[in-house]
């Protein structure tokens, strides 16, 4: 009987273990066909969609996006007339297509809102039909992310916007790449935090090889952790922001806003910015590097649209937002960036500490190459010429910063009014040794107000050449070493 028992007994593991592997392979199977089910749904041929763009196609576009389930692929060629806004609300969906949706004029609305994760978004044209009844914000955006995350907005064409381009709220881990973006009057891409809606932080998002025509209004493309400067517990980690073409931005041409932690800012071309072409505050862990920066052909006749000062025009600027932040803004790289014919400053330091300015080259500024005012700054082997004055220590605000541990090192600058200009009464630790200052029509250094002995600073081994003053009222020099061929 127990040898019975025994036979029945491995029977019945034996089928146990058929039934599993059974169960197992068909789940796999089913998962794999639920995978391929991919579908393809046309908005004209399945939906009526009109394509001439002279009827009203938003209840048949939307239709047909309600429709689509997983892995679908919704098509549009043609043109479509919408006057309400289309929801994306089913995820891993594509819409894409030939075709242009085109705002109906007068009305106020997102063309479309991306309420759903792995959405993807390609290949589109969008005319917002902009005109001046618009409500100039956020409700004429072209395109919104709404706490989403791993979509992709790739290859579009949008225009004519009241609103913004393609702005991102709350949303995480998304691309944005290859898109053609003009005639807007918000920022051109915009990520950042809504100060309403709780929901991801809009982290490790990537916009690239974007093209980006301002005219002028507000920011290219703009990244913050909260619209709101009370905002002091919000952050937005690792953004990338690489390879794009912006030029014509009104305010910046790329800003990295309120508490952004390891932002990138890499290989992008930026072109005329009444502002600053790339403006970093309250930022830790910010690495700018590579950008080309050209402010040369601004025309007289634009004016700013914020102020009646539009000569600002600086290219690299770090400057905190809100008062407790002039410390926050930390451990920076500003490195083999590219800047021409900047009006103000071409890198400037106002705010933050422990910035390292290194391998950049400067030509054509009318104000200063590099301005340093704040703590532990690097500024070493950077190229500096036909600038007014290459590098200046100054003091900010009526003596409220003091320069400390700041490096002034092995830069060459040359055809220059002034080369390096030391004007900060609290300069402390602070070394300017081996730079190559030639041909500079005024002074070679110039410490006016300057007091180096008495707080461990030096200027040493540095090299004049064909300089008619070497140096001008610098006080308590430790080690000179100038020199005058």
């Amino acid at each position: 009987m127990r040898i019975k028992d025994n036979k029945l007994l491995k029977i019945l593991q034996f089928a146990s273990i058929f039934i599993i592997l059974f169960l197992s392979v068909n789940y796999i199977i089913s998962l794999t066909n639920s995978s391929d089910n991919s579908a393809t749904i046309d908005v004209v041929k399945d939906f009526d969609a009109d394509p001439t763009g002279k009827t009203n196609s938003s209840k048949e576009i939307q239709e047909a996006i309600n429709s689509a389930k997983r892995n679908t692929t919704v098509v549009l060629n043609g043109k479509f007339l919408i006057n309400s806004t289309i929801n994306i609300n089913n995820p891993n969906i594509i819409v894409t297509g030939s075709g242009e949706i085109i705002k109906k004029k007068g009305k106020d609305i997102i063309l479309v809102n991306v309420n759903a994760d792995n959405v993807t978004i390609k290949g589109l044209s969008f005319n917002g039909n902009a005109s001046e009844s618009d409500d100039k914000s956020w409700k004429n955006d072209i395109i919104q992310l709404n706490n989403v995350s791993n979509s992709l907005i790739e290859s579009n064409n949008i225009a004519h916007s009241s609103g913004g381009g393609i702005n991102g709220y709350n949303a995480a881990n998304n691309i944005v790449r290859n898109n053609t973006i003009s005639n807007i009057q918000d920022n051109g891409i915009f990520f950042g935090n809504n100060d309403i809606v709780e929901g991801e932080n809009s982290d490790n998002n990537i916009i690239k090889n974007n093209t980006i025509d301002g005219t002028y209004k507000q920011n290219c493309i703009f990244i913050t952790a909260s619209s709101s400067s009370q905002k002091t517990d919000e952050y937005i980690y690792n953004n990338i922001i690489q390879g794009n073409k912006v030029k014509n931005c009104g305010d910046a041409g790329i800003e990295t806003g309120i508490h952004g932690v390891g932002t990138i800012i890499s290989e992008n071309e930026i072109v005329d910015s009444l502002n600053s072409a790339i403006l970093v505050r309250d930022n830790k862990y910010p690495r700018i590097i590579n950008n080309k920066i050209n402010m040369n052909n601004m025309p007289s006749t634009v004016s700013y649209p914020y102020s009646e000062d539009m000569s600002i025009q600086h290219g690299i600027t770090f400057l905190a937002h809100i008062e407790n932040a002039k410390t926050w803004i930390t451990n920076g790289e500003v490195l083999n960036n590219s800047l021409v014919g900047t009006k103000q400053y071409a890198i400037r330091l106002v705010s933050g500490q422990f910035i390292n300015v290194n391998g950049n080259k400067i030509e054509n500024c009318i104000g200063i190459g590099v301005y340093v005012s704040s703590k532990g700054q690097r500024v070493e082997n950077n190229n500096i010429g036909n600038c007014n004055i290459g590098i200046s220590l100054a003091e900010e605000e009526s003596n409220e910063y003091i320069i400390d541990s700041v490096t002034i090192n092995n830069n060459n600058i040359k055809d220059i009014d002034k080369g390096i200009v030391i004007s900060n009464k609290k300069l402390v630790n602070t070394y300017v040794q081996n730079n190559l200052i030639e041909k500079a029509s005024r002074y070679g250094i110039e410490g006016t107000n300057s007091s180096l002995g008495d707080n461990n600073s030096i200027i040493q081994n540095n090299q004049v050449n064909n300089t008619i003053n070497p140096y001008y009222q610098v006080q308590g020099i430790i080690n000179d070493s100038v020199e005058i061929d």
